[in-house]
């Protein structure tokens, strides 16, 4: 339900790049969001391609969403295509394709802003 006055229905991955909160509670994914409980939308993960889409739900920052009911979803299997889901430790996840996930770094929070000299060769930039 969105501002209380319609439905739309988000898939799995939509639902995974809208981020807010129901009510006090820790800002999550509406993927997590509890059923039947206001969720107000703070940000939309992603570029202007997924807020336009989500848009067309009439999802954007600052709609009320509440999960009525989770259905079970059809998928069509695409064995040459493979996806990769990124996890962190706060519950958000992402998916992305190989080609998007081979262009990821990841550093520590440990490691320093400035750029390794072993990273800099690997870029080509020493």
């Amino acid at each position: 339900m969105i501002d209380r006055n319609e439905r739309t229905r988000l898939s799995e991955g939509e639902a995974a790049r809208i981020w807010g909160a129901c009510g006090e509670e820790e800002a999550t994914q509406f993927y997590f969001a509890k059923r039947l409980t206001p969720f107000v939308v703070q940000e939309i993960i992603g570029g202007k391609k997924i807020q336009k889409h989500l848009e067309t739900h009439r999802v954007h920052v600052g709609s009320e969403l509440i999960l009525e009911s989770i259905a079970q979803v059809q998928e069509i299997h695409q064995p040459e295509t493979s996806h990769i889901t990124v996890s962190s430790s706060g519950g958000l996840r992402i998916y992305l394709t190989a080609i998007q996930a081979e262009q990821i770094i990841v550093k520590t929070a440990a490691q320093s802003d400035d750029t390794s000299a072993d990273e800099q060769q690997l870029h080509g930039d020493g």
